[in-house]
């Protein structure tokens, strides 16, 4: 890629641009406007996404000129990214969909530009696209990306910090509502902040586990590792009282799903790891036995500690105090078998047993009975026992809200404007929705009157309060579609990256247990309630889904077969029946592949070390030069090929002319290295060709 003076200042200045997004715009609000929140905001949001597409062109046309073509002309647009780019795609059809509906909304303008009250159309939508690929096109290095992750993590600390102070009543300003009992901190709502704050925590907590590293990699730990890791440990101690002080429960849940989803994942990658590092290790009952009883055993001491907490102790002392506790002595047992490499192999079943016991805790404390009436006793807990509430209360309330909803995406009547014309494209609705901000005008005609019992008559809702209604509302069955395939590639591309989904068959396997739990769950919900819970029953058919595959793959790689196996397995059915193996000595490297995918040694091929110039002084038209580490050749041989190979032979005593296979790369991204080598002898010499890929194992 050729660039110039002034490509490299674009460069720079886009990097400030999104540090400067994701700083200014979660901490800045104005309280000499009227709305104060969202649209000061995402007015400054939108003012940088405009110089920052500026800045984009300008380092575009500057790269094109300076290339000597012009943008016009036919070599091609070097954009810096394809469709075949990781969330590029999703990206592009969410563009889409939102001209479309904004095309045919039933505002417009409104949609175009943005509500009053929220300012969130198809405007400032793009204006979140335009970071988007500045930062896909402009992220080259790691230190950019720690740059990012940095300003994150720091820029949620003020928020943090202005919700403990707003629930202890120290917040100056005098705001409508009581912030002392759910805190709304700089977002001026409590669900808004412990949204954003949870994005941050995995964050906070992943730059925790480095600094750790970086002090237990040390003999002697410098005080600047320390003081890092004490900073992020107090930033997370902030953020998580925060969300715990808005009492919103879908941040909440969230939290918790994300607390047990991702240390999950660690600890699944840390199993294939020891296994990798020793191959002799052989799975049994008895490692889903020990992982079973050490998650039981670390909840029940930690629960010990809390109830001694709580029995000592009178007050909200004595719950903060059970709480950290508890805290401390989990994590403490738990980091300990981390940190000493012990129970690897069968900690991620420990850790899967605690998520199942919290999954069953959260369900009885939603039963009522005395369970129930005990844990509502304490008023900061209370809000995790309505969570299936929807008879009642602000779940009433929501509950009556998705009913309309789901009326007004469904077929039915064209709704009439006041000057007495209706939607002329009423049919098309249900497919591509109202229109961004849309929903303020269209709910009315489908309030239910029930509704007007729990809130304002006078008020009309402009969100669901459910973010796969709100697809529908908004962009229709197809972006409801787009909704979801975005969210699915973010965790189909993740898993890829970590090694664990790698071939079309898990991808199958991990989207049909997706579509099979958000279907069972939609069962249930309907019988239980009603259809309008669909909205609920898909996100947590996935998260099941997605929870469901992780336990099979891990248990597949506990039981089943090394990598290394089921690729000479693989091999073996293709008809190759050796292999070199890098990790044997050099004499003795050759081996024979058996059907299950051992290797044995033989003897009637070898690789001899050698130290010697290239045989041959041009192999096609390219010169080859210097030393040569390993060489292969039958054994009494004394030629040897020209490159550094290894190779397979294709049978016994035949020189081994055929494929080199190898799986590298580190536990959570392992590819394969093959090698197609072709030797042939020719008089006294012997010449040699070979083409070399790196494949992921799926595209092997």
């Amino acid at each position: 890629m050729n660039s110039s003076r002034l490509s490299a200042f674009c460069d720079r200045a886009l990097e400030a641009g999104w540090l400067l997004a994701v700083a200014i715009t979660p901490v800045f609000f104005n309280v000499y406007s009227s709305r104060v929140f969202e649209p000061d905001k995402l007015t400054t949001l939108r003012s940088l996404a405009v110089v920052m597409a500026i800045l984009w062109l300008t380092r575009f046309v500057d790269e094109k000129l300076h290339s000597g073509r012009s943008p016009g002309n036919g070599n091609g647009l070097d954009l810096r990214f394809s469709l075949d780019t990781p969330m590029v795609l999703p990206a592009v059809l969410t563009m889409l969909v939102y001209l479309v509906s904004t095309a045919f909304s039933l505002v417009p303008y409104t949609s175009l530009v943005g509500s009053y009250q929220r300012l969130q159309g198809t405007h400032t939508l793009f204006a979140y696209l335009v970071v988007f690929f500045a930062l896909l096109t402009g992220m080259r290095t790691r230190r950019q990306l720690s740059r990012l992750i940095t300003m994150l993590i720091l820029s949620s600390l003020p928020v943090a910090l202005y919700g403990i102070i707003q629930h202890n009543g120290l917040d100056p300003l005098p705001w409508a509502g009581d912030v002392t009992r759910r805190v709304a901190a700089n977002m001026g709502n409590a669900i808004f902040v412990a949204a954003y704050l949870i994005m941050i925590v995995p964050l906070t907590a992943a730059r925790i586990i480095q600094s750790f590293g970086d002090i237990l990699r040390r003999e002697e730990p410098r005080i600047a590792d320390v003081l890092r890791a004490s900073g992020y440990i107090f930033i997370l101690a902030v953020q998580m009282l925060t969300i715990f002080y808005s009492q919103s429960r879908g941040p909440l849940l969230g939290i918790v799903a994300a607390g047990f989803l991702f240390p999950f994942i660690a600890l699944i990658l840390l199993q294939r790891q020891a296994r990798t590092q020793n191959p002799e290790y052989a799975g049994s009952v008895m490692d889903v036995l020990r992982g079973i009883g050490f998650g039981v055993g670390s909840l029940a001491l930690t629960a010990a500690l809390a109830a001694l907490a709580l029995w000592a102790l009178d007050g909200s002392l004595a719950i903060y105090v059970s709480i950290g506790l508890a805290v401390i002595a989990f994590g403490g047992i738990w980091l300990h078998f981390i940190v000493e490499q012990r129970g690897w192999e069968w900690l991620w079943i420990g850790w899967g047993t605690v998520g199942l016991v919290a999954a069953l805790g959260l369900v009885l404390v939603n039963v009522p009975g005395p369970l129930q009436d005990r844990v509502r006793a304490i008023e900061s807990l209370r809000r995790f026992t309505t969570i299936t509430e929807l008879q009642e209360g602000s779940g009433k309330v929501r509950g009556l809200i998705w009913q309309g909803t789901v009326d007004l995406v469904s077929f039915h009547e064209p709704i009439e404007y006041p000057d007495g014309s209706v939607d002329r494209f009423n049919a098309l609705r249900p497919l591509i929705g109202y229109g961004p901000e849309s929903m303020y005008v269209a709910y009315n005609s489908f309030y239910p009157a029930e509704l007007g019992h729990y809130e304002s008559r006078t008020a009309s809702p402009d969100r669901s309060h459910n973010e796969t209604l709100d697809s529908l509302v908004i962009t229709g069955v197809m972006g409801l579609g787009v909704y979801l395939f975005t969210f699915g590639s973010f965790f189909i591309w993740g898993f890829r990256w970590l090694g664990l989904l790698e071939s079309r068959k898990q991808l199958i396997t991990y989207i049909g247990l997706d579509v099979f739990f958000a279907l069972l769950f939609f069962v249930i919900a309907w019988q239980l309630e009603g259809a309008y819970l669909f909205a609920v029953a898909i996100p947590l058919g996935i998260l099941v889904g997605t929870m469901i595959y992780l336990t099979q793959q891990a248990f597949r790689s506990l039981f089943g077969p090394m990598p290394e196996e089921a690729v000479a397995e693989s091999l073996y059915a293709a008809g190759i029946r050796f292999a070199w193996d890098p990790n044997s000595p050099a004499p003795s490297a050759f081996h024979s592949i058996g059907s299950d995918g051992a290797l044995n040694a033989v003897s009637d091929h070898v690789i001899v070390p050698v130290d010697a110039q290239s045989l041959l002084p041009q192999l096609h038209g390219g010169r080859i030069s210097g030393t040569m580490i390993y060489s292969v050749g039958i054994e009494g041989m004394t030629q040897q090929t020209p490159d550094e190979v290894s190779v397979l032979a294709q049978s016994s005593g035949v020189f081994p002319s055929g494929f080199e296979v190898k799986v590298i790369g580190p536990t959570g991204a392992r590819k394969i290295f093959t090698r197609l080598m072709l030797v042939a002898q020719y008089q006294d010499q012997l010449t040699s060709r070979a083409n070399t890929v790196l494949v992921t194992i799926a595209e092997f």
